[in-house]
C-alpha cells in the first residue's frame, strides 16, 4: 500500500522499549489512518500513540480490538485521527510495554480520502 511513513521494526528487552518518529509531511485540517502488522512474542503488548507538543491525541493498544490477517501470526492494527490547525510537532510513538519482544512491520500513515 502507498503509504507516508513506511517501517518495519523489532522493539526487545526486558523493559518498556520504544522509538519516536516526527511525522512532518503531514497537512492540516486532514484526517490519517495508521496501519501496522505486528507479531508479539511473550506477554507483552504494543501501543501506538500521535502526539501533538507531547500532548496524545490518539492511541491504540494491541489488547484493544484488533482485526487478524490472513496470516494467524501477525495482527493488524489501526488507528485513524485527524489534525487541526496547529499541527506542528506532530509524533509517532510505538511503544513496547514490559518484557518480550514485538515485531512491527508495514507501519503507514495514508491520508483519509474526504467525502463529498
Amino acid at each position: 500500500r502507498f503509504s507516508i511513513h513506511g517501517h518495519s521494526l523489532i522493539l526487545t528487552g526486558n523493559k518498556d522499549a520504544g522509538v519516536v518518529q516526527q511525522l512532518l509531511t503531514l497537512k492540516a485540517n486532514r484526517a490519517y489512518s495508521l496501519g501496522a502488522y505486528i507479531k508479539i512474542k511473550e506477554q507483552t503488548q504494543i501501543r501506538f500513540e500521535i502526539k501533538q507538543k507531547g500532548k496524545v491525541i490518539a492511541q491504540v493498544t494491541s489488547n484493544d480490538d484488533i482485526e487478524y490477517s490472513n496470516d494467524s501470526s501477525w495482527k493488524f492494527i489501526n488507528l485513524d485521527f485527524e489534525l487541526g490547525n496547529n499541527f506542528k510537532n506532530t509524533e509517532l510513538h510505538c511503544i513496547k510495554l514490559g518484557k518480550g519482544e514485538v515485531y512491527i512491520d508495514n507501519i503507514g500513515i495514508i491520508p483519509i480520502p474526504e467525502s463529498k
